[in-house]
């Protein structure tokens, strides 16, 4: 995850260098896609929600999170892929749109879905709430790691529908924030190049 904000960094950085670019783009360049930082967290913090979810983060997340805090990318939208401390359990989460998971669901989706942890939310595809998930469906029990999926409204009657049963054999968390990075730099070479 560190290495790919770094990537995104320098990518902006040399988009910057580029003298057919006026100033405005410049500035958009910061308010819209840079990475910034919204709030330190502590390990005391971190651990007061694992003790309250009943689970322990990935090694992956609570590195980047202890060193680098919470962040977004892009300043001024608030919907756009950021990581918050309000982590939820999907299947409470999906109140949001009136869903009672407890009687839209099997007991066995309920149970799975107890153990997706929403962790941060975006705009893809325009919808409000787009949420980010640990999915402890895939924990792997040697290195505290597990996938990350992605959810938005459109899966609210098939929540499961991005989840896995396989067990996480990367750095979840980094996977993930490199994908976002990804398609962040795509996005910025196809609007600004």
């Amino acid at each position: 995850a560190e290495q790919a904000i770094k990537r995104l960094n320098k990518v902006i950085r040399l988009l910057k260098e580029n003298k057919d670019l006026d100033e405005e783009i410049i500035e958009e360049l910061d308010i819209l896609h840079k990475p910034h930082h919204i709030k330190t967290v502590t390990e005391t913090e971190l651990n007061t929600c694992e003790k309250h979810l009943g689970v322990q983060f990935p090694p992956s997340y609570k590195e980047f999170v202890l060193k680098h805090g919470f962040i977004k990318f892009g300043e001024v939208n608030d919907f756009n892929r950021m990581l918050f401390s309000d982590y939820n359990v999907l299947s409470d989460s999906l109140a949001y749109w009136g869903i009672d998971s407890e009687k839209a669901f099997s007991k066995e989706t309920k149970n799975r879905l107890d153990k997706i942890i929403t962790f941060s939310y975006g705009d893809e595809g325009l919808q409000i709430e787009w949420f980010h998930c640990f999915d402890y469906n895939t924990l792997n029990p040697e290195t505290g790691e597990v996938s990350v999926m992605d959810f938005c409204q459109d899966d609210s009657n098939t929540p499961l529908e991005t989840s896995s049963t396989i067990i996480c054999e990367d750095r979840g968390f980094d996977k993930h924030i490199s994908s976002i990075v990804d398609k962040e730099i795509e996005m910025l070479l196809i609007e600004y190049c």
